[in-house]
């Protein structure tokens, strides 16, 4: 299959490797040990079940911190009403039809936002564990690990980020 963009030839070789002008990008994934934080404020919304897996979405628009990234599920049971925001938004952003259940940790949320606003790429987490709290004022957390997929530039700058701010070895 070949298309033709903005004079640009873009070969589809597989769903998830493109080749542009003989060169190769592949999805690659980032695992992420760590902690879901604010679990205490959104316990009544939620009971973690291990193996439980859940978007990661930006939220722009956080009053406390604009590199907030969201720990989210799909809402069910209600139809959210059509919002001309949510046609025209960012697939990595917080919409009306999910419902925020926690976040990453700070340090990193200001690495994975920045990764997430590439549309292409996208983040998961998946629960390990039973709340814990581990003191120093994070409230409950749950244990869990962070899936990180995107293409190899962009996976391997986020890597650097997660290495230097000793999220990963």
């Amino acid at each position: 299959m070949l298309i033709r963009f903005y004079g640009l030839r873009l070969l589809i070789v597989s769903p998830f490797r493109y080749q542009l002008h003989n060169s190769t990008m592949a999805q690659e994934i980032i695992n992420v040990n760590s902690f879901i934080r604010g679990y205490h404020e959104y316990q009544d919304e939620w009971e973690p079940t291990l193996g439980d897996v859940y978007k990661l979405m930006r939220e722009p628009d956080n009053v406390k911190d604009s590199n907030a990234v969201a720990v989210v599920k799909e809402k069910s049971g209600e139809v959210a009403p059509p919002s001309t925001s949510t046609a025209n938004s960012h697939p990595n952003n917080v919409t009306d039809k999910f419902e925020v259940i926690g976040h990453i940790p700070k340090l990193m949320a200001i690495w994975v936002s920045k990764f997430l606003k590439r549309p292409t790429n996208c983040g998961k987490v998946v629960i390990k564990g039973k709340r814990v709290n581990r003191g120093g004022g994070f409230g409950l957390e749950i244990p869990c690990e962070y899936n990180f997929e995107g293409d190899s530039f962009s996976t391997k700058w986020l890597k650097a980020k997660l290495i230097k701010e000793e999220f990963l070895q």
